[in-house]
């Protein structure tokens, strides 16, 4: 279905302008529409030419063919339709996409045809859902009827002539150098369609649809857009367009502004003589012209010989030499580039035979000559070959410039070839070497003695097998006379082809070309690109004679003696490939191409061949952080042959070049743990150094032996930074005693510090001991001369713990100033561990340390509010009873007070203790009524007489200010508070000489009396 649009009016009694009126729903640019319609591809200007008009045409606009037919608007009765009261005019656009028109050929004049017939609707509101057209046209392929139709119309039009020169090429000729042509209708016997479809099929498939026709009722001067203009209407030559000629057929002559030469075209000439010279090849020369189809062909490149030699196999054999020599000799190198493509395509063997010899004359001139020739020997038939190849020994030197290139005997074998190769070439090896043809000279009777191939295979093919060989052998023999150099550069084209399927004759011939002196990296390129694939089918004799063992011997024995080992030990020697590749200088091509031949030619068990595999890893992964298998493809393929899962390992390191997945492929190779890490080590230590020494940690945690060997060997731990130290200190902590033992023995002390020392700390404070063997290293001046404050602070914290001996001296000057928050965590920790002492000399030496670190008195106090009352005296807590030789407040310090009053005190202490309850009393308890604290005191206090001499002393000092009235009242507040014994000793401190008898009577008494 093909996109379209109408534009005119609408029908109905309103007037209006002429517009767009309908679409389909994809063409939804109007302004481009409009555009099309109103400026750029009309048929006349705002007036058309007669009251009913009807023309079409097509043009090409991006990338579409686009059908136009314009008409006088009709209704379905035939009546002229109106819009208001005027008739109008519609304009159809239909749009097809250029690969649909494949079917037609390029004959898109057939679609004008068609449009014309097909009627435009008629529209009263604007329509945006225009149903897309079918056109089964497009899907019709040429019938032969039509074809011999169209032979008939060009050969009508060809008889017309003016001056000896046929009208329609002329016009063909004008339109191709650029001319619009002008046809009209004069009463001729022919009409303007058939002169309008004779020069389009004059033209390429291709080419055909680039032409832009309009036909019918018009303007000339409004057509500009079209090249080929066929006026129905009334004409006058007085108004042609300056770029338009008219062709008046009634007159057989051509009128408008133009020059001679515009009739003058190299590809109209080709036509001209074409069908001059073979008329009866008209047909053939048309359907020529339907198969050139590509899109880059333009009006000005149809002149050009690559175009026109894909219509000369329309004519007979005979005449096609002379249109070669006449239309498509005497090329340059890149005319000939263009030229030789579309005759391979075409497999036109004639023309490639001609370029062949053409391009033999420039090749010893010009180097790009010789692909373009090897490009044609590639194509070309067996009876064709044979040809050339006549040619070829005749001309040592030509011949030698094609074998060089190799492509000679590439060139892919007809049917039957091969078998005829192999049969020939087994049956007689090529028996001289290239010593003998030296020495003795080379016997071209040789060839005689190939034998005959098979009943079933081609005679031709077998003569160019033995014509090639003689050819290969020919030149050889030249070169070998005056150079080794030269000899090998042609018998590495040789030997290695399927010309020579044996290998150790293969072998043979190359070694031969070492008979000179060569350097030795030259050498080493002549083993690499060669000899080193034939080497597995060399016995170990052979080699010892050859000269490659010769040229070793005296220029590095150490890669001589290895390839004899290698060929002499077989299996056990498969692990020296790549020391030898390395000292050859293989790049990793050669070295994937050498490994593959030798697996695949030698037979292995898994365990010889995971030798080479190891090697040829570790070879692979030098000076690199990256896994590539393509580089090394085929021998990790063969690999993954023997071991399955080894392609899922080798394709995850290939994506992601991971520690883990290194440690898969140890786990396909080696059974223990220890040969894994090591592999793993040796080839990624360096690059994931934490990681590998995660690997590690547990193998060498309790073996002192195969740590000291770690430390000297391993390439994880020679790689390892500082900060790699650090992750692997936080992701194997309980590894932290074995790293700190491992930076001892390899004596990288300044790293005992930081995370490391406060992880160490803490696996010591959880097995509650240190290890011996580190009790030193971590307080030798090695170690601490490079601590920081923070790595002193958690020194200092292992040695306050409970069941900790180190006796830790902080050197002058360490106790710097702590920042807040160091001040908070070593309060905050000493809190936490003092909690957990049992003995006061813990507790002293923890607040001892704590002032040494600038803690404050409140700060010490804080800390000594979480002692056991086991791990506290009163010696202790005394310099926290007075602040400024004021007592402490109670209510302020009930922590630290309680813990004093729950403590046994011994002589010395107690004095001390009752002055301060003392002060207490007189100070804060007693003056402010303070009952509930002091019932709290009261029954908090182990010391229970200290407190009741406290309390007395303490109230024989505050009642004598007060009124006999307070007093008594104090006691009843008392007696309330259920502090009777306090009352009782208020009392006696007041009353001192009433007996004790009588003391609680009267105090009962007081209490309930009123004053």
């Amino acid at each position: 279905m093909y996109s379209q649009f109408i534009y005119g009016k609408f029908v109905g009694s309103r007037s209006s302008e002429y517009q767009l009126v309908a679409r389909s729903p994809d063409l939804t640019n109007e302004a481009d529409l409009n555009t099309m319609a109103e400026r750029t591809h009309r048929f006349w200007g705002s007036t058309p030419p007669e009251r009913e008009v009807k023309a079409v045409g097509i043009f090409l606009h991006n990338q579409n063919l686009v059908l136009v037919k314009a008409e006088t608007a009709v209704d379905d009765r035939g009546q002229f339709a109106v819009n208001g009261v005027r008739g109008f005019n519609q304009h159809r656009y239909v749009f097809i996409p250029i690969a649909s028109i494949s079917a037609l050929q390029g004959r898109t004049f057939r679609l004008l045809v068609w449009i014309l017939k097909q009627p435009i609707p008629l529209l009263v509101e604007f329509n945006a859902h225009l149903e897309p057209l079918s056109i089964s046209l497009l899907e019709e392929p040429i019938s032969a009827e039509i074809q011999e139709q169209e032979i008939g119309k060009i050969q009508t039009c060809l008889q017309y002539t003016d001056q000896q020169k046929t009208l329609l090429l002329s016009a063909l000729a004008a339109i191709i150098n650029g001319k619009q042509l002008l046809l009209t209708n004069e009463q001729t016997d022919i009409a303007p369609q058939n002169w309008m479809d004779s020069l389009l099929l004059l033209l390429p498939a291709s080419i055909r649809p680039q032409i832009s026709v309009a036909v019918g009722t018009l303007k000339e001067q409004e057509c500009s857009w079209a090249q080929l203009v066929i006026k129905t209407n009334q004409h006058s030559s007085r108004s042609l367009p300056e770029n338009m000629i008219w062709l008046n057929r009634a007159t057989q002559t051509f009128q408008g502004q133009f020059d001679e030469d515009i009739f003058e075209n190299r590809y109209v000439d080709y036509i001209r003589d074409h069908i001059a010279k073979a008329p009866d090849t008209l047909k053939q020369l048309i359907q020529k012209l339907d198969e050139i189809v590509e899109d880059d062909i333009t009006l000005e490149s149809l002149a050009e010989p690559k175009i026109i030699v894909r219509l000369i196999p329309a004519l007979p054999e005979e005449q096609q030499d002379i249109f070669l020599s006449k239309y498509i000799s005497g090329l340059t190198i890149e005319k000939w580039e263009e030229f030789i493509p579309p005759i391979i395509k075409e497999d036109y063997q004639q023309g490639l035979v001609f370029s062949w010899i053409e391009l033999g004359k420039k090749a010893m001139l010009e180097a790009q000559a010789i692909p373009l020739m090897l490009q044609i020997w590639s194509r070309l038939e067996n009876i064709q070959l044979v040809r050339l190849l006549d040619e070829l020994n005749n001309n040592l030197t030509l011949a030698e410039i094609l074998l060089r290139e190799k492509r000679l005997l590439d060139r892919p074998m007809r049917q039957g070839e091969n078998t005829i190769i192999n049969y020939t070439l087994k049956s007689q090896p090529y028996q001289p070497s290239t010593q003998t043809m030296y020495s003795e000279g080379y016997d071209p009777d040789a060839l005689s003695r190939i034998s005959k191939p098979p009943p079933s295979s081609s005679s031709s093919s077998t003569v160019i097998v033995r014509k090639l060989i003689e050819l290969c052998q020919k030149v050889v023999a030249h070169k070998a006379k005056s150079s080794w150099q030269k000899a090998w550069g042609f018998a590495t084209n040789l030997a290695t082809h399927k010309f020579f399927p044996d290998e150790t004759e293969a072998f043979s011939l190359l070694d031969t070309a070492l008979l000179g002196e060569i350097s030795l990296k030259d050498l080493y390129n002549c083993f690499t690109l060669k000899l080193a694939i034939l080497l597995p089918n060399i016995e170990v004799e052979q080699f010892k004679h050859s000269n490659l063992h010769r040229q070793l011997n005296s220029k590095n024995l150490a890669v001589a003696d290895l390839l004899e080992a290698l060929l002499a030990e077989c299996n056990a020697g498969l692990a020296n490939l790549p020391e030898i590749a390395n000292l050859i200088e293989m790049d990793n091509a050669a070295k994937d191409n050498w490994y593959k031949i030798f697996l695949k030619k030698w037979s292995f068990s898994w365990e010889q061949a995971k030798l080479l595999l190891v090697e040829v890893i570790k070879d692979n992964q030098k000076y690199r952080n990256m896994f590539s298998r393509d580089e090394l493809r085929q021998t990790y393929t063969w690999f993954e042959q023997q071991q399955p899962e080894l392609k899922a390992i080798f394709d995850s390191l290939q994506q992601d070049y991971s520690c883990d997945n290194w440690v898969n492929l140890a786990h396909a190779i080696y059974q223990t743990q220890k040969e894994q890490t090591e592999f793993v080590d040796s080839l990624v230590g360096n690059i994931f150094p934490v990681a590998v020494m995660q690997k590690w940690l547990p193998l060498i945690a309790d073996n002192d032996n195969l740590r000291k060997n770690f430390i000297a060997t391993s390439s994880a731990w020679q790689s390892l930074t500082v900060e790699g130290f650090n992750q692997l200190v936080h992701r194997s902590q309980q590894y932290v005693p074995t790293l700190t033992r491992c930076l001892r023995d390899a004596l990288r002390l300044s790293w005992i510090k930081g995370d490391l020392l406060h992880y160490l700390c803490q696996t010591w404070i959880r097995q509650k001991r240190i290890d011996e063997d580190l009790r030193n290293v971590i307080t030798s001046p090695s170690v601490t001369n490079t601590f920081t404050t923070q790595d002193w602070l958690i020194l200092q914290r292992l040695s306050w713990e409970p069941g900790i001996e180190l006796n830790l001296e902080l050197p002058l000057g360490v106790k710097t100033a702590l920042t807040p928050e160091q001040k908070i965590t070593l309060q905050m920790n000493a809190k936490t561990i003092v909690s957990r002492y049992n003995h006061p000399e813990q507790t002293r030496g923890l607040l001892h340390d704590c002032a040494g670190w600038g803690l404050e008195l409140d700060e010490q106090k804080e800390i000594l509010k979480a002692v056991q009352p086991s791990a506290c005296n009163a010696n202790l807590i005394s310099p926290y009873l007075y602040r400024e030789a004021k007592v402490i407040n109670p209510a302020e310090e009930q922590q630290l007070i309680g813990l004093l009053l729950q403590l046994q005190l011994n002589d010395s202490e107690r004095p001390d203790v009752e002055k301060f309850s003392v002060d207490v009393f007189n100070q804060y308890i007693l003056p402010n009524c303070a009952l509930i604290l002091l019932k709290w005191w009261r029954d908090k206090a182990v010391e229970k007489q200290l407190y009741k001499v406290a309390f007395f002393t303490a109230t024989q000092t505050y009642v004598q200010n007060l009124s006999i009235t307070d007093f008594f009242n104090y006691l009843k507040v008392l007696k309330t508070h259920s502090l009777v014994e306090e009352a009782g000793w208020m009392f006696k401190a007041t009353f001192s000489w009433i007996p004790d008898l009588l003391i609680q009577p009267i105090i009962a008494f007081i209490v309930d009396s009123t004053f």
